[in-house]
């Protein structure tokens, strides 16, 4: 073989050796378009197409499905997805990352086997700080506890303390809703009437365009 040839041969190899990682990246490009876009049915249709099953492994396909669904919010196929994909062998950080994202979704959805379930595999994922806050929606939003105001109420007086960016309020505000809520929610548990209702309609302020303003529109006597 000439030096030419030799040459030629190294170049034709790169090439052969580049294009599954060029065609992966321009698949993953087009489902990222799509998911901003907020077109879920055609992301959909890139994970389940032949060129993304030959790209991507069996464990990516689902989980980006996983994805997909989240950004709908639809809980009845997040909980499929999320049981279909527990059948078969995950490693940890598959498992944790499972069970991380979708833990609130059975907590709201009042699924009290599948939160202890996930509960349990948060707990496995040496994530201390993260496990004791998820113990905490557990007694709250599944035991309908109210032992944690004192905490909570710590929590939502350092949020409101905090100094956001103006791209970053909408989600600053959210999460000061979602204490509020929880805290009406215990309120309520109390029977004390008149702070579940004051949390309650904090909590509607901030939870505007989300599921949570009409949970906490529910929780004030005339909405």
């Amino acid at each position: 073989m000439t030096t030419m040839q030799a040459a030629v041969f190294v170049t034709l190899l790169f090439i052969a050796l580049a294009i599954p990682f060029i065609v992966r990246s321009i698949v993953w490009s087009r489902f990222i378009n799509k998911m901003k876009k907020g077109d879920a049915q055609k992301a959909l249709s890139i994970l389940r197409s032949k060129s993304y099953k030959l790209l991507f492994s069996e464990y990516d396909q689902k989980w980006n499905i996983l994805r997909v669904y989240i950004s709908l919010g639809d809980y009845k196929k997040i909980a499929a997805q999320v049981e279909l994909m527990f059948q078969k062998p995950l490693s940890e950080r598959q498992t944790y990352q499972i069970a991380s994202q979708t833990y609130f979704y059975f907590l709201d959805a009042q699924n009290k086997e599948w939160s202890k379930f996930l509960l349990e595999k948060i707990k496995d994922s040496n994530h201390p700080e993260e496990y004791e806050y998820d113990c905490m929606l557990y007694r709250i939003m599944i035991e309908k506890e109210s032992k944690d105001i004192e905490t909570i109420e710590k929590m939502l007086s350092n949020k409101e303390k905090d100094v956001v960016k103006k791209s970053d309020r909408e989600d600053h505000a959210f999460h000061i809703g979602l204490l509020q809520y929880l805290l009406a929610l215990q309120y309520g548990y109390q029977g004390n009437t008149s702070k579940k209702e004051s949390y309650a309609r904090k909590a509607r302020n901030n939870l505007k365009n989300t599921p949570y303003y009409r949970k906490a529109k529910q929780l004030i006597a005339h909405g």
